[in-house]
């Protein structure tokens, strides 16, 4: 009896851990063809500065990124369909923790 309520217990824990490692989607900001062109796709979405080579992609919590709410700008909001580009953050805006928030509402994105 006891070795079947340690085995179960095993078994739960396993279970809760693999759970709380499951990954949840990431979503990621896009531009259309007006706020991307040319060269505005290399400047940050969030303060305007351009980003270089050290940028990060621009993440959307749950909310902004549900749906086909993924599919819209995340500069003027409207539907990108399949030509957009990558929205970028600068490296300021993405220190630390910074990267890990919306860049729409500010809420976690991960």
């Amino acid at each position: 009896m006891l070795k079947k309520s340690i085995a179960l217990a095993v078994a739960l824990l396993i279970i809760a851990v693999a759970s709380a490692n499951a990954a949840a989607p990431r979503y990621y900001g896009k531009l259309c063809n007006s706020c991307g062109f040319g060269q505005r796709q290399d400047y940050c979405v969030k303060c305007g500065k351009w980003v270089g080579s050290s940028s990060f992609p621009a993440g959307l919590c749950s909310s902004c990124g549900f749906g086909q709410k993924k599919d819209n700008c995340v500069k003027c909001g409207k539907w990108v369909g399949n030509n957009y580009y990558n929205a970028r953050i600068c490296s300021s805006c993405g220190f630390g923790q910074k990267k890990e928030y919306c860049v729409k509402c500010g809420k976690w994105a991960n």
